[in-house]
């Protein structure tokens, strides 16, 4: 799938040091926060301060109200967000069959469906894993 404009620049803050944390294990709400605040900064910075009021309104449906947002603004929106999912930036251990042991410095470069692109050893190696293959071969920061 392709993102438009505002997915690209929010997700290059996210990766250099910007929006998020990396800790792997956001809540729901703390990402479509990150998400609905990106794109009103872009396109409309009068309602940053109404977005936990947004948010509240509409409770458990936040995925909802960010496919809302996206088609008002004409933007692609992002894969819907469950907790335990990796976010561009997020912080990650890689598993190496072939040498046996973990990578502690790895970062998700990029997100696809079904797979995440993984920077790992010092910036020097990257490599798509599977989402399958996650408990096997990958680890979010709060895990290791």
């Amino acid at each position: 799938y392709q993102r438009r404009v505002h997915g690209k620049q929010w997700y290059q803050r996210r990766v250099h040091g910007g929006a998020g944390g990396g800790s792997g294990l956001r809540s729901s709400r703390t990402v479509y926060k990150e998400r609905i605040t990106g794109i009103f900064q872009m396109h409309n910075p009068g309602k940053v301060a109404s977005v936990d009021a947004l948010m509240d309104k509409y409770g458990d449906e936040l995925h909802a109200l960010y496919l809302r947002i996206c088609d008002k603004y004409e933007l692609e929106p992002d894969p819907e967000y469950r907790p335990g999912d990796f976010l561009v930036g997020d912080q990650v251990a890689v598993r190496s069959a072939t040498r046996k042991i973990w990578f502690e410095d790895g970062e998700v470069e990029q997100i696809e469906p079904g797979r995440v692109l993984v920077c790992y050893d010092q910036g020097m190696k990257s490599k798509w894993m599977n989402m399958g293959s996650r408990n096997l071969r990958l680890k979010s920061a709060s895990e290791f």
